[in-house]
């Protein structure tokens, strides 16, 4: 983690459009099946998208990506749903202050209009960072806590997958450039891999494995 004591804003490069279509990657969670990808390939695509080498970003715990598709995305939403592609923001003391999912609809510079982004339905309240870490990993295993990071004022956590191709790049770069747009704050990004990584040491996947087919 000493890369995030170093870096507070991982900058990426910009994108030019107004808003970020999903289409076909408002995907979920609960598709195991079809969100695995090699380890070359996350740390591949991570180096295309300049998100940085396997210091600089996060992994899930698997026992918590088991899991996560079968809690609400948001209050208002059904059970076992989590959207592909999210971000959250945590205020200083950790508190969740803004949560998008692709499946709210295409990302317009109007939920990103202020600090922290516009909420375009209703979020847990009482919902920290902390809980947040406790589902991640680093590359290497090591579990992250809220003390390791440095302080900021905003602390932006920022899923990604290989399976979510363009799209999710785009959102990377969107949030990247919010950030940069910003500051007077300080900022801490943190970039999340969603992918269930494949475990080399087992039979290949089948022949018709495609791992991103929305790039």
């Amino acid at each position: 983690m000493n890369s995030l004591r170093k870096r507070y804003v991982f900058l990426l490069g910009l994108l030019c459009s107004s808003c970020i279509r999903y289409g076909g990657a408002r995907s979920t969670l609960d598709e195991p099946s079809r969100r695995t990808a090699y380890p070359g390939e996350i740390l591949q695509y991570a180096r295309t998208h300049h998100i940085g080498d396997s210091s600089e970003f996060l992994i899930f715990d698997p026992t918590a990506l088991d899991t996560l598709g079968r809690r609400p995305f948001k209050p208002t939403y059904e059970l076992d749903y989590q959207p592909l592609l999210q971000f959250k923001v945590f205020g200083k003391d950790g508190r969740m202050l803004s949560h998008y999912g692709s499946i709210e609809g295409d990302l317009t510079d109007e939920v990103l209009a202020r600090v922290p982004p516009h909420n375009l339905s209703p979020i847990y309240g009482q919902y920290f960072l902390e809980e947040e870490l406790a589902q991640y990993r680093t590359w290497e295993g090591q579990p992250v806590a809220f003390a390791q990071l440095p302080e900021a004022d905003y602390y932006v956590v920022v899923w990604w997958s290989v399976r979510g191709g363009v799209t999710s790049a785009r959102l990377q770069e969107r949030m990247a450039r919010y950030v940069a747009e910003h500051p007077r704050h300080k900022w801490v990004l943190l970039n999340v891999n969603t992918d269930i990584i494949y475990d080399e040491s087992k039979p290949p996947p089948p022949a018709d494995y495609n791992p991103n087919p929305y790039r």
